[in-house]
């Protein structure tokens, strides 16, 4: 017996995973209306992170009168999530900007970096990881 996977093409199965749909669409609010129901299942899914963080804000700002957060970083994979930027910054009021974790990082001239360009941000775990254990 076939599993589902099996019966579609490698290119097409590749191409239409959950997770290239999830980045693709993520809550962009102008995704194509087929993928509506892509775009509600992510904001959904996204929605009770972005009420946590800005609820972090608020107590933030209350606890520490006069320190205030100019700007928000993105980093690691949902940095890359169409819309969640934007919405995150609706939320919160603030700027948002994806992080780069390499900036201020020494690299050696044989790192070649040419597959990660444009994808710094998801990154960030495995630096932080190596810079731990230097």
């Amino acid at each position: 017996m076939m599993s589902p996977r099996q019966c579609v093409p490698p290119t097409r199965a590749r191409q239409s995973t959950p997770s290239s749909l999830k980045y693709q669409y993520g809550m962009n609010p102008s995704a194509p209306a087929e993928q509506r129901q892509t775009v509600d299942a992510v904001s959904h899914a996204m929605g009770p992170l972005i009420e946590s963080i800005r609820n972090t804000l608020v107590y933030f700002a209350s606890s520490n009168p006069g320190g205030a957060v100019e700007r928000l970083v993105l980093t690691g994979g949902s940095a890359y999530l169409q819309g969640f930027g934007q919405a995150l910054s609706s939320a919160t009021r603030l700027p948002v900007m994806i992080g780069d974790p390499l900036a201020g990082v020494g690299i050696s001239k044989k790192v070649d970096l040419t597959p990660a360009r444009g994808r710094e941000a998801a990154l960030a775990t495995v630096v932080g990881l190596a810079m731990g254990a230097a």
